[in-house]
């Protein structure tokens, strides 16, 4: 069973990683992320509904643990993106001493 879960999953996630890049290519990445983002959404409650259960916080707590350690990665991918990309990371390190060679 758990083979076949497997396979659901990475299919289910190569079909969705196909479509997202059409996507991306025919408009901006914001509509798609923002459709995404939505269409998960939907079906986590989906399937919330449709088994339900009686989660216990310690399960509450490593469900939310990836989450909340994901949640940078939208607006450092974005900074990183745009034009001039991470500047403030580069003037802040020191550079490296030249050495001139006779």
């Amino acid at each position: 069973m758990g083979v076949l879960l497997s396979l659901a999953a990475a299919l289910a996630y190569g079909v969705s990683d196909f479509i997202g890049g059409i996507a991306a290519r025919r408009t901006s990445a914001w509509p798609v992320a923002l459709a995404s983002g939505i269409g998960a959404l939907v079906g986590a409650v989906v399937l919330a509904l449709a088994f339900p259960g009686d989660p216990a916080p310690a399960h509450l707590a490593w469900g939310c643990w990836p989450g909340s350690a994901a949640a940078p990665a939208p607006p450092s991918s974005t900074a990183a993106s745009r034009p001039g990309g991470w500047a403030w990371w580069r003037r802040s390190r020191p550079s490296a001493p030249r050495c001139s060679r006779s």
